[in-house]
C-alpha cells in the first residue's frame, strides 16, 4: 500500500514531465512507424514480381537437400523426423535403370512429367535425376510452391547465363489446382467474361519465353504430380483431375508423361534392412520380407512405420507394422494428440491453411490453431505459449509445416473454410500489416481462393488490401479484383482496376481483353473496340477476344467489321458456334441468303437443340425474309 502512494505522489509531483515524455515518444513512435511501413511499401513496390526459383548452380553437392522440402535434415540417426534426401535411395525394380528410363524421356521432348500415387518416391526419383544432370553442368531452378509464375518483363539477372537450365516443379497436382480458373458462366457459350489467367497457361507462355529466349536445347523440365484418379475429399477433385489435362492440351501434349511403377518387394526389403539398423530400430531382418508382403507397395509407409517407432519402446515387427499409408498416419495423430491435446488444433490449422492458400510457417498457424481453439482472455496468453511448445514438437517429429501427401487427411476430421472465413480473413489481413513481404503472396492466394469458392465480397477486401497497402504494384493483383468486381456487376470499378493493371503490364492481353468487356457492359463500344485492338496486337490469334471485339463492332454497326472478327474466331475455335450464328444474324440483315445458310447450318451442326430454338425465335427479328426458303425450314425441321 505504502508503494501505491509514492508512486502515486510521484505521478502528481511530475506530472506535466511525464506528460512530455509520453507525448515526444508517442510522436517518434508514429513516425518510426510511418517511416518503416513506407519503406516497406517501396521495397515490395520497387521489387515488382520476384523470380518464383530458387536458382541451384551447377556441380553442387547439396542439390537433394535443396530439392527436397524437407530440409530439416539434422543427424537422422537421433532424430525423431527422418530427413527425406537422407533415405538411402532404393532401386524399384530389379530389371529396370528407372533412373536411364526417365534421362532418355526427359531427352526427348526436353518436358518430363513425372506421376505416380502418394508415398511412391516420386520427388526423389525426379531429385535423382536433377541431381544428374547438376553433376554435367545444368543450373537447376526449383519452383517456390505459392509464388506467381509469369513471363518475366526481362531476363532474371540471377539465372548466370542463358545455357542449361532445369525447370524444376513439385506438387503440380497441388499448384495447377491452386492457380485454377473458372469457366464462362454456366449455361452460357458466349465467352464475354473477363477470366483469372489459370497455371497453365502462364506456364506455357514461361516455358516458350525461356526457349525463345535460350533455345529450346537449353531448356529441360522435370514435373511431379499425383495421378489418383479418386479424391481424398467429396467437395474436391483428384490429384489427376486438378491437372486439367483435356482443358490443356497444347501444354500437356508437349510433356513426356512417364508414370512411376511400384517399388519390388525387394526392394522394400532392402530399404528395411539399410534403415532398421541405422535409425537404431529392434527388428528381427527374416520379418523384412513378410513386412514387406504387408506393406501398401510404397515407400512412404516404410518409413512412416518406422518413424512411429522411433522413440518408443516397441520394436518393427509383422504384427506392429501397419500395412497403409493412412492407417500409419492417424496411428501417429491419434498417439500425438493423446500426448498434447492441443495438436489437434494444429492439424485443423494446417489444413485450413492449405485450403486457403496461405503458406505454412508459426507466424501464420499458431494464430489460426488460437482461432480454431476459440480461446480468449488471459487463456489465450497461457494458451498460445503451449502452443508454440506443441508446434515446435509438431515441426520436429511430423515436418507439420511441410506435410506429406495424405498426412492431414488420414486425421479422419475436416475443417471448412466457409465456417471460419470472415475470422480468417481478419486474421490475414492482420498478419499482412504486421508481415508485408512474407504474407504477400499468401494474401494473394487467399484471395484468389476466396473467389474461387464464390466469397467475392470477402476476395474484393483482400485484394483492395493487397493493391492499396501491400503491394500496390502487383498487375495480376488488380487485374483478379476487377474479375471479382466485375462478377459482382461493379463495372465501373473493374474498369478502373483493369485501367491499373494495363497501366502496369501494357503487354497483358488478358488485362486488356477484360478491360474491353468491361467496357462493353457499360455500353461504351468504341472504348470497347480500342481495348480489344490492344490484346489482339498482342496476341494476334486469340480467338475470346475476336469474338469479343466482333461484338463491339456489331453494337457500333459495324456489321462487316464485326464478321471479320467472328470469321476468324471460328476458324481458330471451329466449336465456336456463337461466331457462327452471330454471322448468320448479321448476313440475313445484310440480305445475303447463302451466308446466313450456310453460317446457322454451322451453328446448328454444333449445337442442334440451342440454334434451332434461338433461330424459330428470332424469326421475326432477323430471317423474316427468309422464312419461307425451304432449306432454311429444313434446318429447323419446320415442316
Amino acid at each position: 500500500m505504502l508503494i501505491m502512494q509514492v508512486l502515486w505522489q510521484f505521478i502528481q509531483t511530475n506530472w506535466q514531465i511525464l506528460q512530455g515524455i509520453g507525448t515526444v515518444v508517442s510522436t517518434v513512435s508514429k513516425w518510426l512507424w510511418r517511416y518503416s511501413t513506407r519503406r516497406r511499401r517501396r521495397l515490395l513496390s520497387s521489387g515488382g514480381n520476384s523470380f518464383p526459383f530458387e536458382v541451384i548452380r551447377p556441380y553442387r553437392n547439396d542439390v537433394l537437400p535443396r530439392l527436397f522440402r524437407d530440409t530439416q535434415a539434422g543427424n537422422y540417426v537421433h532424430s525423431k523426423h527422418l530427413a527425406d534426401f537422407l533415405i538411402p535411395y532404393q532401386s524399384r525394380c530389379s530389371n529396370r535403370d528407372i533412373t536411364s528410363e526417365l534421362e532418355d524421356a526427359l531427352e526427348e521432348t526436353g518436358r518430363l512429367l513425372i506421376k505416380g500415387s502418394a508415398g511412391m518416391g516420386k520427388t526423389r526419383e525426379a531429385a535423382e535425376l536433377a541431381k544428374l544432370f547438376n553433376d554435367k553442368g545444368w543450373t537447376i531452378l526449383k519452383y517456390k510452391e505459392g509464388e506467381w509464375l509469369d513471363v518475366p518483363a526481362s531476363f532474371p539477372s540471377n539465372v548466370c547465363g542463358r545455357q542449361k537450365l532445369l525447370f524444376f516443379i513439385d506438387n503440380l497436382h497441388r499448384i495447377t489446382y491452386r492457380g485454377r480458373t473458372s469457366e464462362f458462366a454456366p449455361g452460357s457459350e458466349n465467352p464475354s467474361f473477363p477470366l483469372k489467367v489459370p497455371f497453365q497457361d502462364r506456364l506455357l507462355k514461361f516455358v516458350q519465353y525461356f526457349e525463345d529466349e535460350c533455345d529450346s536445347d537449353q531448356i529441360r523440365i522435370i514435373a511431379i504430380t499425383r495421378n489418383e484418379t479418386l479424391s481424398d475429399s467429396p467437395d474436391r477433385p483428384s490429384s489427376w483431375e486438378k491437372l486439367e489435362i483435356n482443358k490443356f492440351p497444347q501444354l500437356w501434349r508437349s510433356f513426356h508423361q512417364y508414370e512411376l511403377p511400384e517399388p519390388e518387394e525387394q526392394s522394400i526389403v532392402q530399404l528395411l534392412d539399410e534403415l532398421v539398423p541405422l535409425m537404431g530400430i529392434q527388428s528381427r531382418r527374416e520379418e523384412h520380407s513378410l513386412i514387406a508382403q504387408r506393406n501398401d507397395n510404397t515407400f512412404n509407409n516404410v518409413i512412416n512405420n518406422i518413424q512411429s517407432i522411433m522413440g518408443r519402446e516397441k520394436s518393427l515387427s509383422a504384427d506392429t507394422f501397419l500395412e497403409t499409408q493412412n492407417r500409419t498416419w492417424y496411428g501417429r495423430y491419434r498417439r500425438i494428440v493423446k500426448q498434447y491435446p492441443l495438436a489437434k488444433y494444429i492439424y485443423d490449422a494446417v489444413e485450413l491453411l492449405q485450403v486457403a492458400n496461405i503458406a505454412l510457417e508459426s507466424f501464420t498457424v499458431i494464430p489460426t490453431s488460437l482461432m480454431l481453439s476459440k480461446t480468449t482472455g488471459l487463456a489465450r496468453w497461457f494458451r498460445r505459449r503451449k502452443m508454440h511448445s506443441v508446434l515446435n514438437m509438431l515441426i520436429q517429429s511430423e515436418n507439420i509445416l511441410e506435410p506429406r501427401d495424405g498426412q492431414i487427411e488420414a486425421r479422419k476430421r475436416q475443417v471448412f473454410i466457409d465456417d471460419h472465413m470472415i475470422k480468417l480473413l481478419d486474421l490475414t489481413l492482420r498478419l499482412s500489416e504486421k508481415y508485408p513481404t512474407k504474407m504477400s503472396s499468401s494474401l494473394f492466394s487467399f484471395a484468389n481462393a476466396l473467389d474461387d469458392l464464390g466469397h467475392k465480397t470477402e476476395a474484393i477486401v483482400a485484394y483492395k488490401k493487397l493493391t492499396s497497402e501491400i503491394k500496390p504494384n502487383f498487375h495480376e493483383a488488380w487485374h483478379n479484383l476487377g474479375v471479382a468486381l466485375f462478377s459482382i456487376e461493379k463495372y465501373k470499378e473493374a474498369i478502373d482496376s483493369y485501367q491499373k493493371a494495363v497501366e502496369l503490364k501494357p503487354d497483358k492481353y488478358k488485362s486488356w481483353d477484360a478491360l474491353g468487356i468491361a467496357h462493353g457492359r457499360q455500353e461504351e463500344y468504341k472504348k470497347a473496340v480500342e481495348a480489344y485492338g490492344n490484346a489482339i496486337r498482342i496476341t494476334p490469334d486469340d480467338w475470346q477476344t475476336l469474338y469479343n471485339r466482333g461484338n463491339a463492332f456489331y453494337h457500333l454497326n459495324q456489321d462487316d467489321f464485326a464478321i471479320a472478327d467472328w470469321q476468324k474466331a471460328g476458324e481458330l475455335n471451329p466449336e465456336l458456334s456463337q461466331a457462327f450464328y452471330n454471322q448468320a444474324c448479321v448476313y440475313a440483315r445484310k440480305n445475303n441468303v447463302k451466308k446466313t445458310l450456310e453460317n446457322l447450318e454451322k451453328a446448328i451442326k454444333i449445337n442442334p437443340e440451342r440454334y434451332k430454338k434461338l433461330a424459330k425465335n428470332d424469326v421475326n427479328k432477323y430471317f423474316s425474309g427468309i422464312e419461307l426458303n425451304l432449306r432454311f425450314r429444313a434446318l429447323l425441321a419446320l415442316g
